[in-house]
């Protein structure tokens, strides 16, 4: 009987060996998997345009405001960009761009985008860079990434001013998918705050029971999520939507609840195609 005992254990102590065996070759083979994933995120996220070399999008904007006691308030705009690269520098990229949106006439300038996307400088006129979204990857709203990314990996960032689509606020970026042959990567962006955006609009005109008046907007939580592709730093498609809540305020009809949602559309073209 003693024997018997003596034996179980001798086979109970090599089963648990043999299993934190596993489980370390196990651990070392998911870290080794994980290194292979994971690549540098320039090859994804860094733009680096040769001379000449010719970009084309298309993108879209929509507006909405809903609720009782009114008529849905929507606007539209939209338009095309082509943007031809004559200087590369460090940290600075300048183009040769034309800007044409739908029912005004077309601008041509001097595009000059530096300081890792973060600012933009059209003709002679620069400023901080808050569109929702553009040519290129653009710091202010993705942040600088790691050195490495991989597929589920996230961070945040400190969007430190109001933007085109959101308040000042934190938003967290994470890894969708790559291709390491195209050198394309898939971000998710997403995030939640209270405060104005950029060029908030503080009054808009509604009709109610065919009269229009003008009101005061009073912005609640704003809630956006969308999702990027990017080829070598560069814009391929893009769509974003922010939702909110709002109050519309006048002396005349009180206060009325609504709900707010802009959404951003762009997409890279073939050249040649406007």
């Amino acid at each position: 009987l003693g024997r018997k005992k003596l034996e179980k254990s001798v086979k109970a102590v090599i089963v648990f060996a043999l299993a934190i065996a596993w489980m370390s070759v196990a651990g070392q083979l998911g870290a080794a998997t994980q290194q292979q994933r994971s690549m540098e995120s320039a090859q994804f996220l860094t733009p680096k345009p040769a001379i000449g070399q010719e970009y084309e999008n298309v993108f879209s904007i929509a507006f909405s405001i809903k609720g009782a006691g009114f008529d849905e308030l929507v606007r539209r705009n939209s338009g095309t960009g082509v943007y031809v690269t004559t200087a590369v520098e460090k940290d600075k990229l300048t183009f040769s761009a034309s800007s044409r949106y739908d029912g005004q006439p077309v601008d041509n300038s001097i595009d000059t985008i530096s300081n890792g996307g973060k600012t933009d400088c059209w003709g002679s006129v620069c400023r901080d860079y808050t569109d929702a979204s553009g040519l290129l990857y653009n710091e202010l709203l993705w942040g600088k990434t790691p050195p490495r990314i991989h597929p589920g990996e996230s961070w945040d960032v400190a969007i430190e001013r109001p933007w085109e689509l959101g308040p000042a606020s934190k938003q967290r970026v994470t890894v969708i998918h790559f291709d390491p042959i195209a050198h394309a990567a898939t971000l998710m962006r997403q995030g939640e705050a209270a405060g104005p955006i950029a060029n908030e609009q503080k009054q808009v005109h509604i009709t109610r029971a065919g009269k229009t008046y003008l009101v005061d907007v009073v912005p609640g939580v704003a809630r956006w999520r969308g999702y990027t592709t990017f080829l070598e730093g560069f814009v391929q498609s893009d769509e974003l939507v922010m939702e909110r809540s709002v109050k519309l305020v006048s002396a005349e009809i009180g206060e009325l609840d609504a709900s707010e949602r802009i959404y951003i559309l762009l997409n890279a073209m073939p050249r040649g195609s406007v």
